[in-house]
Order: structure tokens, then C-alpha cells, then sequence
């Protein structure tokens, strides 16, 4: 994916930081009904101008379903 994609599909970057132009970093914030709050990270990488890899403290669609479950029960 190009810059451009990756900002179409993600939005912009928290930090827009020019010295590290080819990494950009998304925080996410949750609020849960019980006053919980998740925060997760996801940081993309380019190399010339394409994403080359990403990384943060997400998981799969399917266990923050069950994850907000059982929080949701305290």
C-alpha cells in the first residue's frame, strides 16, 4: 500500500513527526460501559513511500469481542 492508502483506510497519524517520516503511529481509545478504558497502539512503517510492515498491542477481531464480553460482566 501506498501513503496514501494506508491514510485513506487508517486516517491521519496521531504524530506527524518529520524526523521519523516513514513510521507513522495510530493510538486507539475504548471507553467500555463500565468505565474501563482500552488504549491500543498500531505503528506502520514505509520504505520508499510503501508499507513495508506494522506492529502495536492489537489482537484479532474476534478476542476483543470476548474481551469486551467479560469486561462488560464486572
Amino acid at each position: 500500500m501506498t501513503k496514501s492508502q494506508v491514510k485513506f483506510v487508517l486516517g491521519n497519524a496521531v504524530i506527524d513527526d518529520p524526523l521519523e517520516a516513514d513510521r507513522w503511529d495510530y493510538v486507539y481509545s475504548i471507553q467500555l460501559p463500565n468505565g474501563n478504558v482500552i488504549r491500543k497502539i498500531l505503528s506502520v512503517f514505509f520504505v520508499d513511500e510503501r508499507l513495508s510492515h506494522f506492529m502495536g498491542d492489537f489482537i484479532p477481531t474476534d478476542e476483543y469481542d470476548a474481551l469486551a464480553k467479560t469486561a462488560n460482566k464486572d
